[in-house]
């Protein structure tokens, strides 16, 4: 995969972020149940947490505000064995058997 030897190193069995991505990547401490930050972002990194620990209205719920919050065009990831809710409106599977989804662009978003 030519984007992960652009974007990561290999350190034996893994693989570290290169440094300068690194300085591209903020690191938050939020509760997403109650709050989001105020800016949009084009990509959110979402494991492990909201659809395997949350109830599903509060998945709902969440993931509806974390879709609010990605740029058009941007990526939602979530773990490859974790499932939207059904029914997810603004996003487009993008790789979902890897758990990437797409934001839908303001032209999709009429078609939809």
């Amino acid at each position: 995969m030519a984007w992960r030897e652009t974007a990561f190193a290999q350190s034996g069995a893994l693989y570290i972020l290169r440094p300068e991505f690194q300085r591209q990547v903020e690191f938050r401490q939020q509760d997403i149940r109650t709050e989001m930050p105020a800016e949009a972002f084009p990509l959110v990194l979402c494991r492990n947490l909201v659809l395997t620990y949350f109830a599903e209205e509060l998945q709902r719920q969440v993931i509806q505000r974390i879709v609010e919050h990605i740029v058009p065009g941007g990526f939602l990831v979530v773990g490859k064995h974790e499932t939207l809710p059904e029914g997810m409106g603004g996003l487009l599977p993008h790789q979902p058997d890897l758990g990437v989804y797409r934001s839908l662009e303001p032209a999709e978003q009429g078609s939809r």
